[in-house]
């Protein structure tokens, strides 16, 4: 996400399988210095599948669908966990521009 004073911007997706809770925020950002992107910040939506880790084409389709939400509208961050280039939680307010 790029991050502006008034705005939040999607500039890139991708899922990713995580089994446990054994990622810390430097692997991430060492993930995602990889796309080559300039970024502010990211957010994660966390998708279960009882059976074990998602097959990559639902991984791809619940990915499409949150990308199309949040293209929509920006307040569909609330929902996942949304974060700044640092780690710190962040949430998206509404604000009038009037």
């Amino acid at each position: 996400m790029e991050i502006g004073e008034t705005q939040v911007k999607p500039l890139a997706s991708t899922f990713l399988n995580i089994i446990g809770d054994e990622i810390t925020w430097g692997q991430i950002v060492a993930l995602f210095a990889g796309s080559g992107l300039k970024w502010d910040g990211a957010a994660f939506f966390a998708q279960f599948d009882p059976d074990g880790p998602l097959e990559n084409e639902d991984a791809r389709a619940r990915l499409r669908e949150v990308e199309s939400r949040v293209r929509e509208d920006r307040l569909v961050l609330n929902e996942g966990q949304f974060f700044d280039a640092w780690g710190r939680r962040l949430q998206i307010e509404e604000i009038n521009l009037s």
